[in-house]
């Protein structure tokens, strides 16, 4: 990676201050009033594979833990 210029490293601290400084106030505006959604949220488009695939579990496996990651 080439070095930055003075200019740049600037920049790069002013853009790292104020994205520390917005996390910052992110945290306290939580602390101060808790969303009782929080937490990680999952989309699925409706054109998904995902759906497609979770259409094709077969019932008798409708309790087993799925494993995305695995392939059949």
């Amino acid at each position: 990676m080439a070095k930055l210029t003075k200019e740049q490293q600037k920049e790069l601290e002013i853009l790292a201050a104020e994205i520390e400084a917005e996390a910052i106030q992110m945290k306290i505006d939580y602390e101060q009033t808790p969303s009782e959604e929080s937490g990680s949220v999952v989309v699925v488009h409706e054109n998904s594979e995902w759906l497609d695939i979770a259409q094709d579990i077969d019932e008798s496996d409708k309790d087993k833990p799925m494993n995305w990651d695995e392939e059949e």
